[in-house]
């Protein structure tokens, strides 16, 4: 990227010092001026400038006329993108050696009688030197006597001829460069300044580039359009943080609401697993006594087949003896008549006692057959109980 030095020159008459020592020592308000950054700082001549030029001139034995150009400002600086911004140290470098070889094109271009103050400005966006100068030289002049030569202030410097058209161009460097005379001395100075500030880097800017000249009003006035402009959309930028407070706000209580509604769903779902474990120990439980139930089935239905077995053995066994009590009843009758009919007394005893003996085991068999007759019926019963508590 290149960067340029820039000098600036313009013509002092007493207001104008007076106003440039204002401006200079900061006694005036300065809009585009940074109020926290260090005051203006002389590096050579005194304060007030308008006291450094009148002692000069007394010095020199000037006696300026009335409304005269007594002096003139050089404004000395360079591109803003020259100046590095992220090291300190290396900007306080810098500033030294523009310093430097700005006073080194002032010692080369002016007596050393005619600078009167140089004053350094660092609370811009960039820095720059104000100088204050005489333009004076000794020369012979004839109003005097003794035809000596004094030193004499000239604003317009040595002025040379006005060129032709088809004529080579002017060597502005034959001429004084004491004051400020036509656009191709200033131009010509502009060039000398760009030489000395070579070494650093800098360069001259084009040659009659045309660009106009934009007055420090126009800046100023361009300055607060563009301070309200940025106090407008600051008010706009409050007005959007109020609103962004506003919404990051709602935003907070929706969020804390979420965060109340996640710690319910979580203690809902803590209740949730705590009951699926509730549960799940009742299916086990369930599961356990199903397997008991089924177990005490599978007896129940084993006692079942047991108890239908004897139930078909009862049937049998009740068809058998209802089968054989005819013949029973008719064996017992026949010997119960038979034994009616046998007269003890004509027997023998012996006989007797076997006779006794057989109308024994006769009248036992009679009552186990009583007995089975009953056993049948109970068991009828029992079997038409079952059956009937079956179907329910």
């Amino acid at each position: 990227m290149t960067t340029h030095c820039i000098l600036g020159q313009r013509k002092l008459k007493q207001n104008d010092i007076v106003h440039a020592r204002g401006h200079n020592n900061r006694e005036e308000d300065v809009g585009n001026a940074d109020r926290s950054a260090p005051p203006p700082a002389v590096i050579y001549g005194p304060e007030d400038a308008w006291v450094g030029v009148r002692d000069r001139l007394a010095d020199l034995g000037i006696r300026p006329r009335k409304g005269a150009v007594l002096a003139l400002e050089l404004m000395m600086t360079t591109s803003p993108e020259w100046w590095p911004s992220d090291d300190p140290v290396r900007y306080v470098k810098q500033l030294r050696w523009f310093i430097r070889r700005s006073m080194r094109y002032l010692l080369g271009r002016y007596p050393r009688c005619a600078i009167v103050s140089v004053t350094l400005h660092c609370d811009e966006q960039t820095p720059h030197l104000h100088v204050v100068v005489l333009p004076v030289r000794q020369r012979v002049d004839a109003r005097f006597a003794d035809k000596g030569e004094r030193w004499t202030l000239s604003a317009r410097g040595d002025l040379p001829p006005k060129r032709a058209k088809d004529a080579p161009p002017i060597d502005y460097s034959t001429y004084w460069r004491g004051g400020i005379g036509s656009r191709g001395q200033m131009a010509y100075e502009q060039t000398v300044f760009a030489e000395f500030m070579a070494p650093l880097g800098l360069e001259r800017g084009r040659v009659w580039s045309g660009a106009p000249n934009r007055p420090n009003s126009i800046h100023q006035a361009e300055m607060g359009d563009a301070i309200a402009a940025a106090n407008s959309e600051r008010e706009a930028g409050g007005i959007v943080r109020r609103q962004v407070e506003a919404e990051r706000a709602e935003v907070a209580d929706v969020r804390a609401e979420l965060e109340r509604a996640r710690a319910e769903l979580e203690a809902s779902l803590a209740r949730a697993r705590a009951e699926e474990g509730r549960l799940a120990e009742q299916r086990r439980a369930l599961d356990a006594e199903r397997a008991e139930f089924e177990a005490k089935l599978v007896k129940v239905r084993k006692w079942k087949a047991g108890l239908d077995a004897e139930r078909d053995r009862v049937i049998a066994e009740r068809d058998r003896q209802a089968q054989n009590a005819p013949l029973v009843a008719d064996l017992a009758e026949t010997a119960i008549k038979a034994m009616r009919s046998v007269d003890l007394t004509k027997i023998p005893e012996r006989e007797r006692n076997a006779v006794m003996q057989s109308a024994y085991a006769i009248g036992q068999r009679l009552e186990a057959a009583e007995g089975a007759h009953w056993s049948i019926a109970a068991a009828r019963t029992e079997l038409h109980a079952t059956s009937a508590s079956r179907a329910r």
